[in-house]
């Protein structure tokens, strides 16, 4: 099996902090309880349906996610001339050069990730520790936070070197960069790509997570 999915959990901690959601999108939500094997998490099941303990949460502020890796290089053309940036000037004719020289590069671009946090964390712990014998402290992790977007770009190479082109006008291609896609946005062949998402999924990207301890005190990981 191709390195992507891990190497691109490793560059979202890298970048963000977070822990990823994979595969991208995947149907997770807070409370959710999950065991790691080999590098990922896979889910078990809810706090609430399987254990009847309720985890009060509140909205937090939005997050946008945007990085490439340090092999992903950026080349932006306005009206036929490089730029370091794009004015704003919507109508103006426009390209996006991505060029993935390293293997396993990424590049990944989103637009604002609500999240969805649990309050009282601390006092979650404990309610596990006392109320739950069988559950497994060193195995299982709670999801705490969730962040989850509307739209985003992710895009990464495996083995090989890859071009990619960009083409519309400066609106088209900007909000290609805030991690939408227009529908009149032209994109070049994103075959041999070991990742191409391009704007058509939505769901949760990103989680935060702790393991409880046997006194009931927590640890983020």
């Amino acid at each position: 099996m191709p390195d992507t999915p891990k190497k691109y959990t490793v560059a979202l901690k890298r970048y963000t902090g977070l822990r990823a959601v994979w595969p991208p999108t995947s149907k997770w939500k807070l409370g959710d309880y999950v065991v790691r094997d080999r590098g990922f998490f896979h889910r078990i099941g809810n706090i609430t349906t399987d254990f009847g303990i309720d985890a009060e949460s509140s909205e937090g502020p939005p997050l946008e996610i945007h990085f490439q890796t340090s092999k992903v290089y950026i080349t932006k053309i306005e009206a036929g001339a490089k730029v370091d940036e794009f004015t704003d000037n919507l109508g103006a004719e426009a390209k996006l050069k991505l060029k993935f020289k390293g293997n396993y590069s990424f590049f990944m671009h989103s637009k604002p990730a609500v999240s969805a946090a649990i309050d009282a964390k601390s006092q979650l712990g404990s309610q596990i520790a006392d109320k739950i014998e069988k559950w497994r402290h060193k195995d299982w992790f709670v999801i705490s936070e969730v962040y989850r977007v509307d739209s985003f770009v992710l895009l990464a190479n495996e083995t090989r070197e890859k071009d990619i082109e960009i083409k519309g006008n400066v609106g088209t291609v900007t909000t290609f960069l805030r991690g939408s896609v227009a529908p009149e946005v032209r994109i070049s062949s994103l075959a041999g790509m070991g990742l191409k998402i391009v704007g058509n999924q939505s769901g949760p990207i990103a989680i935060e997570l702790f393991r409880v301890k046997k006194d009931g005190d927590i640890d983020f990981v």
